[in-house]
Parts: structure tokens; C-alpha cells; sequence
């Protein structure tokens, strides 16, 4: 064979050597990369704990601590918990002796984790640091734990790694700026104010930044918030959330219901039992200072249940019922409408219950300017006492309501009172009249219808009478807040005018609008429908008196000419007043004077402080028919309703009275007229009857000592018509004629008519062989 010839030499080399490059780069590229980065020192570091391939089995790695691992060809993956609070920014320091690591950050909530980040590593081989910032609103909810795994980008990539995680730059996430940090509203009611323009960025509804607000309900109920306060500069958005975060369950931009000036917003809606959000931001990119009020009434919460006509144990004389105040009454919120019935029980003490009844109706009257069409007595029953097994007279009686909800779901409330029969209101009446002219100096008292041995004393007082009688109630105007507020308006004036009197504070330090608004909360006015529901102003007017201190009761009946002078005039009570409209609806006053001498047609002109005026408003009342006439601006007539009245608390059964003052009738009194010293002067008679268990009855007379014209009496005897016959002159304005007959010419006597007439004819058989006789004028006051 012929040699090559050098260029065929030439050649061949060429090839070899192209052959022997591609080799090398076919080494170089299925060699471990390691050959490529050199080296990873492991000093200081700690060894990977395998096994740690999922994150199931993750190793605890504290922040700073370096770890050395390794990836093998196997499709390696450590995982690694980090030791760092959570939504913590990081900084990660990587070496790695090869190229194409994988590094992902996940995140755990309540299941397996979530992806947050990830990056792929294959350009640097020492030295490289990663910073990883998190903005934690936009993560799926708050996370708990963090993990990091490492990993290769493909099969082929392994060798050693070290790493190091270190604390980042936090992002910084002012409080309510999202949904992981919204603010907890831990109060209720809860108030608070941000500035939106400052730090907070726009989180999910609208364009403008908004602020987040945490609550969660334990029971069902209604969610009110506002931005309606004065404080709020700029126009306000507010949207009620699912706990989702994206739900929207209630939202409102601009209320009439606020009155600082347009752009505010005021929402109400009912919810389940969970976790919600309330979300306020500015309308139209808006942003500027929101100053925001949320409260919560959970249904059938501040739940009283009163037996008898007095709704407090403060004084437990007070704590009885009757036949003729046999009435059972729940006073629970349920803004939501979610009562569906209420059945009424009782027992004696340790006995079973036995059922009385049941309601079904649970509307009731509202007082607010419109009328709503609402005509019920709320959850009420009027109950037979034949029902019960009666205990001793004075005996504890236990009551309780068993509430049934929409869900099916029941609640009981409990009380307790006395059967007192004796104390019937309408049967303990005394043999004197409601104006009463006495001339001597004793008035003798007895009653028609004594059980003496029920009673161990009859305990009297006296309050001068005047013929006009006024106090100075604060003016309060409702508009400002709302034109339903009428009722929460009269109780502001009323505890403004109590602290003034008494040095106390339950006004807890508010006063105007603020009081108004406050009161109107806990009283549900505008919740369930317009205006405040009788039972809710009865209930939220104690609890409000209560938790600023106490030292007041509240009574209610059911409302009259003569109950407002007996309470607020003699007994220093603040009397907050129901009128009734002849053409619907309802509206509260706070009493503030009364003309005490009546007009020519009977009536007597009362002065009251009237929320929707804010000043003092006056008309003539009917003490016979508890209807009105003339009354304000607009000379509205109508019908008294009920009468809310704020007692300071009694110090014992009788208390209260200006004057002089004592007791009588021992233990098991007899029916004796009892004697009431009388000085000169119109006075406020006010006698409690108080029983063996200690129980008491108040009522009220109107008793005027004077020296009357007495006309001269006539005396003729008619053996024939078996009469004995008294006559006398008419005397001028004279209203009646009382005729007394006396054993001496002197002392009170016994009353034996009041008559109109000018004359008297006494059957002579039972007339005494020995008596006087006197005849005494009635005048009209």
C-alpha cells in the first residue's frame, strides 16, 4: 500500500483531533457538575437529617443556621420547616457545586402547602443570595408555616448544596390594610378611625384604599355599621363580607340615615353565626380620615323576663303580681324578627313547671313619627293565678320563658315574684278621693276591702302640692341624629336632667348627639324597622342606667294624667311620656311642668320637652279619658300611651315624700280608720300599704286642709215617713257636699255621703238618739 502523503496525514489528524473535542465536550456535559462549580465547604454547617423528602417529614431549620445537603440522581427533594414568623420576609444565602437548582417556597394554612415562590438557580455557583419579600395581602389567607425544598432542575443535576436563611426587609402592612390583617373588632359597640391616605393600598372592591375589620358572632343577629360621625372627612364606601373575602353581603355608599353631611354610610343587614368582615373605603378613588361605628345584637340577647308591673329587683318590695297585674312580659333584642313563639311556665320552688301559655305575636307598637301599622303588646301573657299552685300568701312564684327561634333552636329566661292577692290595685281602694278637701287637722283613712291579717302597717308621707310645678329638662333635638329618634331624645334629656339633680352619671359622661346616638343603640331604634319598640326602650333604658352606674329603676304602666303627677311632682321621678297621634304613630316627650288647677272644661294643661321641636311643647291633657288635645305647634290631639318612669332607687318600701311623714297599724292591724295628721295646705298624699312578707302597694291622694264655707245645716224629723231630713243653702262653686256625722261637735266624723245635692234623707230607725251632723264643701281643686 502506498503511504500517505503528508496532506493525507494532514488530514486524517484534523479528524482525530475534531473526534477527540467532541469527546471531551460529550464528557464534559454528562460529568457531574461539580467538576463545574468546584467544591462546597461544609464547615460550620449541619448535615441535612434525612430523611426529609417531603414535607410531611420536613427538617426544623432556625433562622441563621447553615445546612449542608446533597442532591442525588434520583430526582432528590429536601424539605426544610423554617423556624420563622410567619409571612416573614427572607433571605436566602446559596453555594452549590453544580448548576440548576430548584428553589420553591410553600406555604401552610389548615391542609397540605401552597406554592408561594420559586426560583430556578443556575447561574451563579458561590456566594449567591436571594431575597424573597412577601406581600401578605395578596396570599389566600394567613399563613401559619413556611417551608423551603430544595431540588434539581432535571435528573442529572446533583451534588452539594449550603444554605443559610437569614430574617428580611419586612414588608410593611399597616393594620386593616387587608384581609390577613384586618382589625379585630373586640368590643361592642366598636368605634375606630383610620386615615386611608396614608400606608393602606386598594385590596379587592372598588378603586380607593379601604380598611378591614374583623368580627366573628357566636349566635345569630344584626351587624349596624357607620362612618356616619362628624370625624369622617371624606365619602366613604361600606361593604359587610363573607368570610371568603370576596363575597359582598351588604354594602351602602351614601345614607340619609346620617346627618354630619352627605357621603356617609350607614349598613345593617342580619347574619348567621361565623366570621365576617366589614370593609370601609372611599367612593370614586376617594381617601381621607374614616371614623367608623360597629355594633352587634345577637338575637334574644339582654333577654328579662317581669312578672307583675315592675321590671327590677333593686326593690324587691316591689317584686309581686296579683289578679289584676297577672301579666308575664319578654323583653329579649330580636332585631331579625327570628322569634318565632314564646311559651310562658311556672313552679314552685323545686316543683315542675307547668305551662300558662303561649305567644305567637310578637309585634308591638313603635314610637317614631310615621306610623308602621304595628299594633301588638310584644311577647306578653296575661295569665289566670288559678293556674298556679299558689303558695303562701307572699310566697315565691318561679317563671320562665321558653323562646323558640326560626333554626329551631331555644333559649329560657327565669324570674321569680310573689303572689300577692291582697295588693289587687283595684280592690285596696281608700275611702278618699282622688282630690280630697279636709278642714280639720286629722284625715281618717280605711279601705273597703282590708284583710287585716295581711298587713302589718300602713307607712304615709307628704310632698307639698303646687299649683303650677316645673323642673328644668335639658332641651335635646332628635333631627340631628335621625327623625325616629324620639325615644332615645326624651332619655337623654331625662338622664341629663338626673345627673344634674342628684349628682349621679348615668349619662357615663355623653351628652347631645353622641347620647342620643349611644342610647339609640342600646335601645335598637331604626333596627327591625323605624322608631324604637316599646319592650327594646324598657330593656336598653335600664341596661344603659345600670352600666353607667346604676342607682335608678325604670317602671312602666300603662299611662295617665294622674300617674305623671303622682311620680314625677311628688316623687322626684323623671317621667318620660307615650302620646299616641289620633292619626297614628307614636312619639316620646320627657314631662317637664303641669298646671295643677284645671281648665274650665276639666282638663289640665301639661308642658313637655319634645325631641322633634327641642323645646318645650304643651296641651291639654283629660285626667277622666287620658286623652289630649291641642298639643304643640300643630294642636295634635290623641291618646296617652304608655309612661316610662326613672326612679331613684328606694331606699325601703314607702320612701320618697318632702314633708312630714310616719306610720301606723301594728302588727295585724283592725279596721280602724287610721289617722293622718293634716297641716295647712294642698299636699301630695302618698300612703303604702306594706304586707307581712313584706311586699308594698303605693297610693297616691291630693289632700287640701282649708277652712271651707260651711253652709248651715237644717235638721227636720218626720216620725210619719220614718225620716230624718237635712237640708242646707247651696253654697257658690260648690262642686259637692260631703255630710259627716259626729258623736260631739267636734273631730273629723264619719263620712256618710258626697252629694250634689242640698239635701239628705237619713232613715230614722237606724239613726243614733244622740249625733251631730256637719256638711263640708268640695270646691273643684
Amino acid at each position: 500500500m502506498e503511504p500517505l502523503s503528508l496532506a493525507s496525514r494532514h488530514t486524517v489528524r484534523g479528524i482525530l483531533l475534531y473526534i477527540l473535542i467532541w469527546l471531551v465536550l460529550l464528557l464534559a456535559l454528562n460529568r457531574p457538575a461539580a467538576a463545574i462549580c468546584g467544591p462546597v465547604d461544609p464547615l460550620g454547617s449541619v448535615p441535612e437529617m434525612e430523611p426529609n423528602d417531603d414535607w410531611g417529614m420536613a427538617m426544623a431549620l432556625p433562622m441563621g443556621l447553615p445546612v449542608y445537603g446533597e442532591q442525588s440522581p434520583q430526582g432528590d427533594s429536601d424539605w426544610f420547616e423554617l423556624v420563622i414568623p410567619p409571612m416573614q420576609d427572607l433571605s436566602v444565602e446559596l453555594q452549590m457545586d453544580f448548576l440548576n437548582l430548584r428553589l420553591r417556597l410553600w406555604g401552610i394554612q389548615a391542609g397540605p402547602p401552597v406554592l408561594l415562590q420559586e426560583v430556578d438557580e443556575g447561574a451563579f455557583c458561590q456566594g449567591e443570595v436571594l431575597n424573597w419579600g412577601f406581600d401578605p395581602c395578596l396570599e389566600v389567607g394567613p399563613i401559619s408555616t413556611l417551608m423551603l425544598e430544595v431540588s434539581q432542575v432535571a435528573a442529572l443535576d446533583q451534588g452539594n448544596y449550603r444554605l443559610v436563611v437569614m430574617p428580611g426587609v419586612p414588608t410593611s402592612v399597616p393594620l386593616g390594610d387587608c384581609r390577613n390583617f384586618a382589625l379585630p373588632v373586640d368590643t361592642n359597640p366598636y368605634s375606630d378611625s383610620q386615615d386611608t391616605a396614608t400606608g393602606f393600598r386598594d385590596r379587592g372592591f372598588g378603586s380607593a384604599p379601604d380598611v378591614w375589620y374583623q368580627l366573628s358572632l357566636e349566635h345569630a343577629g344584626l351587624l349596624v355599621a357607620n362612618t356616619c360621625a362628624a370625624a369622617t372627612d371624606f365619602d366613604t364606601v361600606i361593604r359587610v363580607v363573607a368570610a371568603d373575602g370576596s363575597t359582598v353581603l351588604a354594602s351602602n355608599d351614601d345614607s340619609p340615615a346620617c346627618t354630619n353631611g352627605g357621603g356617609r354610610s350607614w349598613v345593617s343587614t342580619c347574619l348567621g353565626s361565623g366570621t365576617y368582615y366589614v370593609v370601609v373605603e372611599g367612593a370614586g378613588g376617594a381617601s381621607g380620615i374614616e371614623s367608623v361605628r360597629i355594633t352587634t345584637t345577637p338575637t334574644g340577647s339582654n333577654a328579662r323576663l317581669i312578672a307583675g308591673d315592675w321590671g327590677t329587683a333593686a326593690e324587691p318590695w316591689h317584686r309581686w303580681f296579683s289578679r289584676e297585674n297577672a301579666v308575664l312580659w319578654l323583653l329579649a333584642d330580636d332585631p331579625c324578627g327570628t322569634i318565632q313563639e314564646v311559651s310562658f311556665l311556672a313552679r314552685e320552688p323545686g316543683g315542675s313547671w307547668l305551662p300558662l301559655g303561649t305567644d305567637t305575636d310578637g309585634s308591638e307598637t313603635r314610637m317614631a313619627t310615621a306610623p308602621d301599622g304595628e299594633t301588638g303588646d310584644g311577647w306578653r301573657l296575661v295569665f289566670n293565678p288559678d293556674q298556679l299552685p299558689i303558695p303562701p300568701v307572699g310566697g315565691e312564684v318561679e317563671f320562665q320563658a321558653q323562646v323558640t327561634f326560626a333554626d329551631g333552636s331555644l333559649q329560657s329566661v327565669e324570674c321569680s315574684s310573689s303572689y300577692v292577692p291582697a295588693l289587687d290595685p283595684a280592690s285596696l281602694v281608700p275611702d278618699i278621693a282622688r282630690y280630697q278637701t279636709v278642714h280639720d287637722n286629722t284625715l281618717l283613712v280605711s279601705f273597703e276591702s282590708l284583710l287585716p291579717w295581711e298587713y302589718v302597717e300602713l307607712r304615709w308621707s307628704l310632698c307639698t302640692k303646687q299649683d303650677e310645678w316645673s323642673r328644668s329638662v335639658p332641651p335635646e333635638w332628635q333631627r340631628p341624629v335621625s327623625d325616629s329618634h324620639c325615644s332615645p331624645t326624651a332619655a337623654a334629656a331625662c338622664l341629663e336632667w338626673l345627673d344634674a339633680t342628684y349628682g349621679t352619671n348615668v349619662t357615663c359622661g355623653l351628652s347631645g348627639e353622641d347620647l342620643v346616638r349611644a342610647l339609640g343603640e342600646t335601645c335598637n331604634t331604626n333596627v327591625g324597622g323605624p322608631g324604637t319598640a316599646h319592650s327594646d326602650f324598657f330593656n336598653g333604658l335600664q341596661n344603659w342606667i345600670d352600666d353607667c352606674g346604676g342607682g335608678y329603676t325604670v317602671h312602666r304602666d300603662d299611662g295617665s294624667v294622674a300617674g305623671m303627677q303622682d311620680q314625677g311632682e311628688s316623687q322626684g321621678q323623671d317621667v318620660i311620656t307615650t302620646l299616641e297621634w289620633d292619626g297614628g304613630g307614636a312619639h316620646s316627650v320627657t314631662l317637664s311642668s303641669i298646671h295643677n288647677d284645671p281648665n274650665e272644661d276639666g282638663t289640665i294643661t301639661m308642658d313637655f320637652m319634645d325631641p322633634w321641636t327641642g323645646n318645650t311643647q304643651y296641651g291639654d291633657f283629660n285626667p277622666a279619658t287620658g286623652t289630649f288635645s291641642g298639643y304643640g305647634d300643630t294642636e295634635a290631639s290623641g291618646t296617652i300611651g304608655p309612661v316610662y318612669y326613672v326612679c331613684p332607687v328606694e331606699n325601703g318600701p314607702g320612701d320618697g315624700g318632702d314633708g312630714s311623714g310616719g306610720s301606723g297599724w301594728g302588727p295585724f292591724p283592725t279596721h280602724t280608720p287610721f289617722p293622718i295628721p293634716m297641716p295647712d295646705g294642698r299636699w301630695f298624699l302618698k300612703m303604702t300599704v306594706v304586707t307581712q312578707s313584706g311586699h308594698a302597694l303605693d297610693l297616691f291622694s291630693i289632700v287640701e286642709r282649708q277652712q271651707a264655707e260651711s253652709p248651715v245645716v237644717r235638721l227636720h224629723v218626720s216620725p210619719a215617713q220614718d225620716l230624718l231630713q237635712l237640708s242646707w243653702l247651696p253654697v257658690r262653686d260648690a262642686l259637692a257636699y260631703e255630710v259627716y256625722q259626729l258623736d260631739e261637735p267636734w273631730g273629723g266624723g264619719t263620712l256618710l255621703t258626697r252629694t250634689t245635692q242640698t239635701s239628705l234623707d237619713l232613715a230614722l230607725e237606724s239613726a243614733p238618739s244622740r249625733a251631730f251632723y256637719r256638711v263640708v264643701t268640695v270646691y273643684a281643686h
